[in-house]
């Protein structure tokens, strides 16, 4: 089993990879990844399998991401936009 979210839920080690890719990228650029860039970072074809994670991932509290809206994934492990008070939409203006 992988690493425990704030709320006690496992994750796998391909959503890992897919949380660690996200954080590089932020890290790195300053901007979330696309999906075809996630699938490039941990060895997948299909971006319609990285969706699937990612959506998992947001679904446990790992990360969060504006609807209808590129490039907003983000981890809410070590997000600068961290605010429990405050939606998404409020925390982050494209």
């Amino acid at each position: 089993m992988g690493p425990l979210d704030p709320i006690g839920v496992y994750m796998t080690k391909r959503q890992l990879l897919v949380l660690e890719a996200i954080e590089s990228h932020w890290e790195q650029y300053s901007c979330g990844p696309t999906l075809q860039g996630i699938a490039e970072a941990i060895g997948v074809s299909s971006k319609s399998t990285v969706h699937a994670m990612i959506k998992r991932l947001e679904d446990g509290g790992w990360v969060t991401m504006q609807p209808n809206r590129w490039r907003t994934v983000m981890s809410t492990r070590n997000s600068p936009f961290k605010n429990i008070n405050k939606s998404v939409d409020e925390q982050v203006k494209i």
